[in-house]
């Protein structure tokens, strides 16, 4: 499977039917802080517009975030990370890249070169 094999595109509430509307998947529910990982099925969610993993345990990101082509905002404050995918420079319609609280030495060149409507915000440690 290439890494931006596109296979679902939503998350399916609990109790509700398979058979209910296919409308893709815009905005992730905020997980309940115990994430340690994104898996990589992460890609599958092509149509994602907004991303919260804020006060998490992440300590990475795997490259196929960079899948999600339609991603405007990506909240990763509150993290482990410690380096972040040249892939996600490649989001060319983020607008807001939230990387406070998080143990970062440097961005990838990707982000660095990345259109000026990015504008990372993070501290460092």
């Amino acid at each position: 499977m290439r890494l931006c094999e596109r296979t679902s595109t939503r998350f399916r509430r609990r109790g509700e039917s398979r058979f209910t509307s296919q409308r893709p998947l815009t905005d992730a529910p905020p997980p309940h802080h115990s994430q340690s990982a994104l898996p990589a099925a992460i890609a599958t969610f092509t149509q994602l517009g907004r991303l919260v993993m804020a006060q998490n345990r992440l300590t990475a990101l795997p490259a196929e975030i960079g899948c999600l082509l339609s991603l405007k905002v990506l909240d990763l404050r509150g993290n482990a990370l410690r380096t972040l995918p040249e892939e996600i420079g490649g989001l060319v319609k983020l607008e807001k890249l939230l990387l406070a609280q998080n143990e970062l030495r440097a961005l990838p060149t990707s982000v660095r070169r990345s259109p000026l409507a990015l504008r990372p915000r993070w501290r460092r440690p």
